[in-house]
């Protein structure tokens, strides 16, 4: 075995060890959030069914009403632990995404290897890579599945494409190499697509990195970009899979303004604030000490100028990557550290264009789990910067240099290593997740609402009320805040209250049905009838399958003897699934039989 293959396995168990000791324990936790409906009651997981799986969206099967996501790997991989456990297992997945995390360090590794970054800054590139916190949101979480599978099939495609490079010649080997090459990265390419979104940023990467590092010989451009042809085939079959699984291209997600405040942003805060999140990004990247699995609603706050602090950090580091990104096309430099920071710039600036609200507003607005593609590129930059400062220009220093740069590089991975296994038992719950997030991120709106709906389900009323009006200040325009602030307050017998809150919350999203029917209760306790029988009319039109509605309808029929029309609506829920409502149907429907029309 060859020194350099020696030293590559060596570090992949290094790789492999340190990822398992900076995710130890996370096998012992269930699986929380997306992960419970994703996989763990996932009927199209438990089935397994190969030809299911590729003609399904990404939440077929689950509780979710948003089907326009498409990710057959990441739900096949899921399949396959089934099969092979037998049952939902928790631990088995953590496992595999940890192992998954280890194996795409080491892939950045060997990308940063064969673009030219040396023994220094390549293993510490993936070093850095394998233990940075920030990427914990999406090794932690079993539905970071997909960012796992779309960062290693990436990364995979790329380095294919860098080193299954044409040699000077045209003999046989050298045609048999580079077919295999293009075949090669098409396959990579189409399975990062079919894991994440993300991954419709490989094919730009393959021709921005083709631009930087050109090709032996005199070649022209048609006979550079040529082998690109099968990747681009694999890219138009995986958005015809995609059109026709969702029904529509390009398919974009619904997005929330309590999920993203660019939402309804008018162009010049909805600039700064873009900018402004690249550069709150670039700050946990580079001091992750606050951490949260959750930044909704207000978490990130709207930047109203283009000249603020934020947004100026966030184009300042945009203009720097694009500049460092076409350095090497404008010097002409076709070898060196130069084209290893241009590919480096490229895989950050590509991927991070997909997720960063720069090309789409996405529906998460602001996540950590966001970064994991593109971080890999920025950990190869600071690679080549770390191999800048470990080679001077002076030979005789050179030694002491290098043990100085790798004691600190072995001190940041340690303090990583620590922090990241410091805070992976956020995710042992959802309730840990949410206080976590409340630590890191007071205003998450999502995390708000947990804990408030925690403290009411546990019959904490005045913490309850305290907590959902905490909701409201943060996000005044969320309608769900104020109609579970009127629901608490009619449970405790503040009914003015209750029914101002509620009329809010009606006026807000007067689309929505939900309040009508809180509302009408709170009617009905303080003897108003007429408008609470209004109310639930008003709810049933909007959704005529509001199964509440119905029945407090149906009571108020009842109740003034309108028994036939109680009847029909007390059947209406049964046939909803209300067993428990079938007593009042047959006493509804004895007494319409006997009593006098009305």
């Amino acid at each position: 075995m060859s020194p350099d293959r020696r030293s590559a396995g060596l570090l992949l168990v290094v790789l492999a060890v340190l990822a398992g000791v900076a995710y130890g324990g996370v096998w012992r936790y269930p699986y929380v959030q997306d992960a419970y409906h994703v996989v763990q009651t996932n009927p199209v997981v438990e089935r397994g069914d190969w030809l299911e799986i590729f003609t399904s969206d990404y939440w077929k099967g689950t509780v979710s009403p948003t089907h326009t996501l498409y990710r057959p790997i990441t739900i096949l991989s899921f399949a396959l632990e089934r099969k092979l456990v037998g049952r939902p297992a928790a631990a088995v997945s953590h496992v595999v995404n940890v192992a998954l995390h280890a194996a795409t360090a080491f892939v950045l590794l060997l990308l940063a290897r064969a673009v030219g970054v040396g023994s220094v800054g390549a293993p510490a590139a993936a070093l850095l890579f394998c233990v940075h916190p920030l990427l914990l949101q999406a090794v932690a979480n079993v539905a970071g599945r997909a960012d796992l599978l779309a960062a290693l099939f990436g990364l995979g495609a790329v380095l294919c494409w860098v080193r299954l490079r044409p040699v000077a010649g045209s003999g046989a080997g050298s045609v048999a190499r580079e077919r295999g090459r293009a075949w090669g990265t098409a396959g990579l390419t189409f399975l990062a697509l079919a894991s994440k979104e993300i991954g419709i940023a490989v094919p730009a990467m393959l021709a921005a990195v083709e631009l930087v590092h050109g090709s032996p010989g005199s070649r022209t451009w048609r006979a550079r970009l040529a082998p690109l042809a099968p990747s681009v085939l694999a890219t138009l079959v995986y958005l015809h899979l995609r059109t026709v699984v969702i029904g529509e291209f390009p398919g974009e997600q619904p997005v929330a303004p309590e999920d993203n405040v660019l939402v309804g942003l008018t162009w010049a805060p909805r600039v700064a604030t873009t900018l402004a999140m690249a550069g709150r990004y670039a700050a946990l990247l580079a001091w992750p000490a606050r951490l949260s699995p959750d930044y909704s609603g207000s978490a990130i706050p709207v930047e109203p100028a283009l000249l603020a602090k934020w947004p100026l950090v966030g184009f300042t580091l945009l203009t720097i990557l694009g500049l460092l990104a076409v350095w090497p096309s404008i010097l002409r430099v076709r070898g060196g550290l130069v084209r290893a920071a241009s590919t480096g710039s490229w895989i950050c600036l590509l991927s991070y264009a997909v997720v960063g609200n720069l090309l789409v507003v996405n529906a998460a607005g602001f996540a950590e789990r966001m970064m994991y593609v593109p971080a890999a590129g920025a950990l190869l930059l600071v690679g080549v910067a770390i191999e800048t400062f470990a080679s001077p220009r002076r030979e005789s220093m050179r030694g002491a240099v290098r043990r100085v740069v790798g004691a600190l590089v072995a001190t940041t991975v340690v303090v990583g290593a620590w922090h990241t296994w410091r805070l992976v038992p956020m995710w042992r719950t959802g309730n840990a997740l949410s206080e976590q997030a409340l630590r890191a991120a007071p205003r998450s709106l999502r995390a708000s609402l947990a804990r408030a709906g925690r403290l009411e389900q546990e019959g904490r009323l005045p913490e309850a009320l305290a907590a959902w009006q905490y909701v409201t200040a943060i996000s005044p325009d969320y309608p769900g805040g104020w109609m579970s602030t009127g629901v608490v307050l009619a449970r405790i017998g503040r009914l003015d209250e209750a029914e101002a809150a509620l009329r809010h919350a009606i006026a807000l999203r007067p689309e929505v049905g939900d309040p009508s029917v809180h509302l009408g209760r709170v009617l009905v306790t303080r003897g108003r009838r007429p408008e609470a029988e209004r109310e639930f009319r008003r709810a049933l039109l909007l959704d005529p399958g509001l199964v509440d509605a119905a029945e407090q309808l149906a009571h108020l029929w009842f109740d003034s003897g309108r028994y036939a029309a109680a009847a029909r609506l007390y059947r209406g829920c049964v046939e909803f699934g209300r067993e428990d409502l079938r007593p009042r149907l047959r006493e509804a429907t004895a007494r319409a039989a006997t009593a006098p029309a009305r």
